[in-house]
């Protein structure tokens, strides 16, 4: 975590507690909100949301 440049979005907080019934609707908005430039740096969050996702299943 660095102090010295502003962070934005979900870096901008720190930890993040997301519902589980939530996991799907927020990769989805995820894919279709995130404009193209960021796609890239949304890949990272989604596989951790599908990584979430399927643990939370077993």
């Amino acid at each position: 975590m660095s102090f010295s440049r502003p962070s934005k979005a979900f870096a901008r907080w720190g930890i993040k507690i997301i519902p589980p019934e939530s996991l799907s609707l927020l990769i989805d908005i995820i894919n279709t909100e995130t404009k193209d430039a960021f796609q890239d740096d949304a890949s990272d969050i989604i596989v951790l949301l599908e990584e979430a996702k399927e643990k939370i299943s077993l």
